[in-house]
């Protein structure tokens, strides 16, 4: 039986856009028995995942912020469940060469990785990295390589009574303030401004659109800006499969570059993402279910994430701080379009 390990540790979007190519071995080799090397953070959304057959789960927090014992610790308990075990061929979503530590603990066949797959580039930059997966899967780069198509989870999901209960009556509008923080760093570069999202929800309401906060138990620092805003707040209150089930039931979720917004587009709800520092065309698919409003047109500097760090100098991020909230009250409106006047 043939035998493929995928190792993906870190952001909620990072494996989310590798569930294509989850998806895509799943279907060449029906048989196979597929594994997942994944960040314990993440093992909620992994366990959804039906194409997986095994996780191995990573404590990144040891990994990536403990002291050395800690971190030698966390890859010796992944080499025990390894067990040096024979594999046809390992894939890593990651560029570090670091992350190969983990393709060591293997007998793999085939190792494949960003940056390292013969002299080809991984990810070239501009390309969606949902689609540069899959191009390192199959190893390709002519014009006949399949481009990967967005991953609806199937099932769905229950959610709990409490939550339901608190739900408008009329279709309202999910907003995620926060986010862009993991483990490894907290990417405000990527954030429209919060002051903004107040402002955003003040007008949606005024306009009798119901306005719910989501975000996780890292997002708590934004729930004060709302306290005068007539929002329903579910801000570290829904578990990450609860989150998609909530937004399986949202009409529409508007956030910034992060996790929330790709849960938005595994959930299959319709999705607007606001974007700066970050190259749209890299994180998501623009389609029936997706908008992007990107702002700062007008900036030299934009996009300045290079996929390791972002301009340093920015303090004002001025590419997020300039995208309206006209420009995004008249998008929600094309999702949206009976608010009252």
């Amino acid at each position: 039986m043939k035998s493929i390990v995928m190792v993906k540790i870190g952001a909620i979007g990072d494996l989310i856009m590798l569930l294509p190519t989850i998806r895509q071995a799943r279907q060449d080799h029906p048989n196979a028995h597929i594994s997942l090397i994944v960040g314990q953070g993440l093992l909620p959304l992994a366990e959804l995942i039906p194409e997986i057959d095994e996780l191995i789960p990573v404590d990144e927090q040891a990994l990536y912020r403990g002291s050395p014992l800690q971190k030698l610790g966390t890859l010796l308990r992944v080499a025990a469940r390894l067990r040096w075990r024979r594999v046809d061929r390992v894939m890593i979503g990651h560029g570090d060469a670091r992350y190969r530590v983990f393709a060591r603990l293997l007998r793999a066949a085939r190792v494949d990785s960003w940056h390292s797959h013969g002299d080809r580039l991984f990810p070239v930059p501009g390309r969606l990295h949902a689609d540069e997966y899959l191009r390192l899967y199959h190893g390709r780069d002519d014009d006949t390589m399949p481009a990967s198509t967005p991953y609806v989870l199937g099932q769905h999901l229950a959610l709990p009574q409490h939550i339901a209960d608190r739900l408008p009556a009329r279709p309202w509008v999910a907003l995620a303030p926060a986010g862009a923080r993991n483990t490894v760093s907290d990417d405000r570069h990527r954030r429209w401004p919060v002051e903004h999202y107040v402002e955003l929800a003040q007008r949606l309401v005024a306009a009798g659109v119901p306005v719910i906060l989501t975000g996780g138990p890292q997002d708590e620092w934004a729930r004060p800006h709302f306290d005068a805003a007539p929002v329903v707040d579910l801000i570290a209150q829904t578990p990450l499969p609860q989150l998609i089930a909530l937004y399986q039931r949202t009409p529409l979720v508007v956030t910034h570059d992060s996790g929330p917004l790709h849960l938005a587009g595994l959930a299959g709800c319709q999705r607007l993402g606001l974007f700066g520092a970050t190259n749209p065309s890299e994180k998501i698919r623009q389609d029936e279910h997706t908008q992007v409003l990107w702002g700062g047109a007008g900036l030299a500097c934009r996009p300045c994430y290079d996929g390791h760090g972002y301009a340093r100098h920015c303090q004002s991020i001025r590419c997020l701080a300039e995208l309206s909230v006209d420009s995004v009250m008249h998008a929600i409106q094309r999702h949206l379009p009976q608010p009252r006047n």
